[in-house]
């Protein structure tokens, strides 16, 4: 099985090289894939205590705040993170309900995380915070509903179900550990959402615009308004320095990470890498089979 995920990688590589005009907008994923795979790992870390809980859902500018904690000192928990094999499978065993919330933060902490960012942990933020009270909770907001919703149906509302070659749970990604919990952990996100997906494989608007309105909702009602910043990546730094007591809020501008444009040619790449990863494997094949008769 390894050798095998390795050959994903290896077909990734290939086409990369075979597409050199494409390297640049890919390099974040073929980074994702290597640590999937297991072919690079982080760097040990110390535990942390959980400060910083985001409540916001995917595609509301997740992967952007993170890289702003990161710059003002935090290491945030992303969905990234169950792909590249952080413990994609308990955190989905939580989805299903046996860990407790300070069982979930201690996972989080022991492997240096101090803030999260994005599904799932955003599902989590009560739990979450009735485990540490005093965190601080960010919702990440698009400028509407609507904007919000075309922009899920665009991406990750469409990746798992949709028929075809654009479809993220088919071979050879099924093979990947990482693969198989992040889109096992998004079919169980959506049902407990409510979000239905419609004969062409994407997710409803009426199901995903209801969703985002009533999650918005009820972070507001829930968190105490002194521990709640309900943020759009437009503002920039300044509302959140303000919010985590950042001094010495950073010069340069807020981070834009991930765009609907991104990820669209993210999912255009795995779509190259899955079609080339048969004829790579058959043609492994016949190099190892040719090898191996003339060493007879």
């Amino acid at each position: 099985m390894a050798l095998l995920q390795r050959l994903i990688l290896v077909a990734a590589c290939g086409t990369c090289v075979a597409s050199g005009t494409r390297f640049q907008r890919v390099q974040r994923m073929t980074k994702a894939v290597s640590r999937g795979l297991g072919l690079v790992k982080d760097a040990e870390v110390e535990p942390q205590n959980l400060m910083v809980v985001g409540a916001g859902f995917g595609r509301t500018g997740t992967d952007s705040l993170r890289e702003a904690l990161r710059i003002i000192g935090y290491r945030s928990y992303h969905m990234e993170e169950a792909f590249k094999g952080f413990h994609g499978g308990a955190i989905n065993e939580y989805l299903r309900g046996p860990m407790t919330g300070a069982e979930l933060a201690d996972l989080l902490g022991s492997n240096g995380f101090n803030a999260t960012v994005d599904w799932p942990m955003s599902l989590f933020y009560k739990q979450l915070l009735a485990h540490n009270t005093s965190a601080r909770v960010i919702l990440t907001v698009r400028d509407s509903a609507e904007a919000w919703t075309e922009s899920f149906r665009a991406t990750i509302g469409s990746a798992i179900r949709v028929p075809g070659p654009r479809n993220m749970a088919r071979a050879p990604f099924r093979f990947v550990a990482g693969f198989r919990d992040l889109t096992a952990m998004a079919s169980e996100i959506y049902q407990r959402l409510g979000i239905e997906f419609g004969e062409d494989g994407a997710a409803t608007v009426e199901s995903s615009t209801r969703a985002y309105e009533a999650w918005r909702l009820e972070v507001e009602r829930t968190v105490p308004p002194d521990q709640l910043l309900v943020f759009n990546a437009k503002q920039g730094w300044a509302p959140l320095c303000e919010f985590l007591d950042v001094a010495d809020c950073p010069k340069e501008p807020y981070p834009r990470i991930n765009s609907k444009e991104e990820m669209i040619q993210g999912f255009e790449f795995a779509c190259l890498v899955a079609d080339a990863f048969y004829p790579t494997v058959a043609v492994l094949a016949a190099t190892i089979a040719l090898v191996l008769a003339r060493c007879r």
